[in-house]
């Protein structure tokens, strides 16, 4: 053996030690499950790596000749930049939203479950939180992609997909506000009944702007749901009558009885009061109020009566004489 030769071979290797710190999930990342993703970084570039508990990180070490050192550690932070955990945002209708978060989140899951099949790797989506009481006048929703870098391109995609499917089922249709409490029904018993009529639609509301959005599965479901509300909508019309206001006394007490009877049980309007001293509403079928309008005047007509301010300085003149007094005269 050329003792001299083997240590001038010897002498010549330069043995360096390089350190990486690791943090969190990027240890798991980097050993890998059962240490395969290590053992093989070890393997390729032919270096000892050892890994130390640091307080909040890891510190990987890296011994070896310096270029493989510099290769190995190089490719730790490619398997870290590729596993990097990214983050993207899916615009959705609420309607979306509320139909995915349905049933304990049973379409996010299998969403979910189907992105991981094809990915092959860990995702995780989940809806931005947003307050219940805001949920019915967002415009928006935003569903959260989390994936590693390597594969968030193709969850994106899959996930985007999803959500276009159900997209696309959504019709929107508008009313007037004014409209929206008949349509709601007390305590949500007129929608909920268009609900029950269509199980497989979902219906949305917006009360501040009339929006009204309808996901439907087919075209049957759709114009069933569109011919419920629009039926609500024809029975719910609206008209007006002007009267002199001291006539109101007259059209709601006990003498407007059997007029108002006329109107709500035989027609079947709703005849009520307005902001102003000087109009009944009628609610009904444009038919029905058209006629119930017809008995309000002709009983307005009928019953007529008229008020007149008698100043104190006129009462002598019109009251005195009893039997005989002007009064007495005018009623006649």
């Amino acid at each position: 053996i050329n003792v001299a030769l083997a240590k001038s071979d010897i002498l010549s290797i330069s043995v360096t030690k390089l350190t990486h710190e690791l943090k969190g999930r990027e240890v798991g990342i980097i050993v890998g499950k059962g240490g395969v993703t290590i053992n093989k970084i070890v393997k390729d570039h032919d270096v000892a790596i050892d890994l130390n508990e640091s307080g909040k990180f890891s510190v990987l070490e890296v011994v070896g000749n310096i270029y493989n050192v510099e290769q190995a550690l190089a490719q730790v932070k490619d398997i870290l930049h590729r596993n990097e955990e990214t983050e993207t945002i899916i615009v959705t209708s609420p309607i979306v939203r509320i139909k995915f978060l349905a049933n304990s989140a049973l379409l996010i899951k299998k969403m979910q479950s189907e992105v991981q099949a094809e990915c092959g790797t860990n995702v995780f989506i989940s809806f931005e939180k947003i307050a219940k009481d805001e949920l019915r006048s967002a415009i928006t929703s935003n569903l959260i992609v989390k994936a590693p870098r390597h594969s968030g391109l193709k969850a994106n995609e899959i996930v985007q997909t999803n959500i276009d499917k159900y997209e696309a089922k959504i019709t929107q249709v508008t009313v007037s506000v004014d409209i929206l409490p008949f349509l709601i029904g007390k305590g949500g018993t007129a929608v909920n009944q268009i609900r029950k009529n269509n199980p497989s639609a979902d219906i949305e509301i917006d009360k501040s702007s009339g929006e009204i959005q309808i996901m439907a599965d087919d075209h049957d479901t759709l114009n069933s749901v569109i011919a419920d509300i629009e039926k609500i909508i024809s029975q719910n019309q609206v008209s007006t009558v002007k009267v002199e206001s001291h006539m109101r006394g007259n059209i709601f007490g006990p003498s407007g009885k059997e007029m108002r009877d006329k109107l709500i049980n035989g027609l079947g309007v709703h005849i009520g009061s307005s902001n102003s001293d000087e109009l009944i509403v009628l609610r009904g079928t444009i038919e029905k109020i058209k006629k119930a309008s017809e008995i309000l005047e002709d009983y307005i007509a009928s019953n007529y009566t008229s008020e007149f301010k008698i100043l104190p300085e006129d009462e002598g003149f019109l009251f005195q004489g009893g039997s005989d007094s002007r009064w007495k005269q005018i009623k006649k």
